[in-house]
C-alpha cells in the first residue's frame, strides 16, 4: 500500500470503529456465491484449466467459487447520514459506489471435509489463482485458510481511495474468487458467507457529500449473505443406482451448481 491507501485505509477503520452495531445509510450491498467445476488440462494445476459453470463430476476436478457484490442505491442515488460520522460532512449526499467488505467463507461440514486452497502463486493457473479483483483488490485480503481448509477467513474487497473522483461505481461484479479442491469426494459440500473472524462490519459504501467535499464518506452499509453453494461431489458405487433412478425421474441427468437456504 502507499502512503494515500494507508491514509484512507486509516479513515476506513475510524468508520468501522465509530458504530458497528448498526448500518448508518439506507445502502444495501449484497453477496452471492457462484461455483464452477475447474478441471486441469495436463493433471497440473499450474498451467491449462477447463472451467464450466456446474458441479464437479471427477475426482481430479476442483471447485471455483467466485463472490459476486451488488449494491443499492445505483450510483448517483441519494443517501443520508448522521454528519458526525466525518468530520465536515453535511450528512446528507448520494452513492458513489462500493468502498469495501470482509466476511469468511465456511463449509458447513467442517472438519468432516478439508481442502486445499489456491493461492496467488505460479503453482496455480491465472485462472484460478485465489485473488481480489480489481478494482476492490486495496484491501488485500483475499483470505486466509484454516488449518484443514474448511474455512477461508477475512475476505476484504475494497478500493479504499481519497478522492470522491476516484470512487469506481463498478456493481455487480465478481469481486472475489479461489480454486477449493476437496480432500474428500464422497458427499456433497455445502459452502456458506459467515461473518468476519477479524470482527469488522461486512459492507461498507462510498458516499459523495453534498458539500462538494472530496474524501469520500465511508459508511457502514446493510448486508446481506446469499444462499450457501452445494458443490456436488461423485457418488460412491452404492449411490449410484439411487442417482440414475433420481436422474430419469427428473427427466434425465442435471449439471448445475445449486444453493438451498438453511
Amino acid at each position: 500500500m502507499n502512503g494515500r491507501t494507508i491514509a484512507a485505509f486509516g479513515a476506513m477503520l475510524v468508520v468501522h470503529g465509530a458504530s458497528l452495531a448498526q448500518p448508518q445509510t439506507q445502502a444495501a450491498v449484497s453477496f452471492t456465491l457462484q461455483c464452477y467445476a475447474a478441471t486441469p488440462i495436463t493433471g497440473n494445476w499450474s498451467s491449462g484449466v477447463v472451467i464450466v459453470p456446474g458441479p464437479m463430476s471427477a475426482p481430479n476436478q476442483g471447485a471455483l467459487l467466485k463472490v459476486v457484490m451488488t449494491y443499492s442505491p445505483l450510483a448517483g442515488g441519494p443517501l443520508t447520514w448522521d454528519p458526525t460520522v466525518q468530520s465536515g460532512s453535511s450528512g446528507l449526499g448520494s452513492m458513489a459506489g462500493f468502498w469495501s467488505g470482509c466476511f469468511d467463507l465456511i463449509n458447513l461440514q467442517g472438519g468432516g471435509a478439508g481442502g486445499l486452497w489456491s493461492d496467488e502463486s505460479a503453482n496455480w493457473d491465472p485462472s484460478v489463482r485465489r485473488h481480489l479483483n480489481a478494482p476492490f483488490s486495496a484491501g488485500g485480503g483475499a483470505g486466509e485458510p484454516s488449518a484443514n481448509g474448511g474455512r477461508l477467513r477475512n475476505v476484504q474487497p475494497a478500493q479504499l481511495v481519497t478522492s470522491i473522483e476516484e470512487v469506481d461505481p463498478a456493481n455487480g461484479i465478481v469481486v472475489w474468487q479461489g480454486l477449493w479442491i476437496p480432500a474428500n469426494v464422497t458427499a456433497p459440500i455445502y459452502f456458506a458467507f459467515a461473518g468476519p473472524s477479524v470482527g469488522v462490519w461486512p459492507a461498507t459504501i462510498a458516499a459523495r457529500d453534498n458539500n462538494a467535499g472530496t474524501l469520500p464518506v465511508a459508511l457502514q452499509a446493510s448486508y446481506s449473505f446469499g444462499p450457501p453453494v452445494a458443490v456436488y461431489l461423485v457418488p460412491s458405487p452404492s449411490g449410484i443406482g439411487l442417482l440414475v433412478i433420481a436422474a430419469a425421474a427428473l427427466g434425465g441427468p442435471r449439471r448445475r451448481c445449486a444453493s438451498r437456504r438453511i
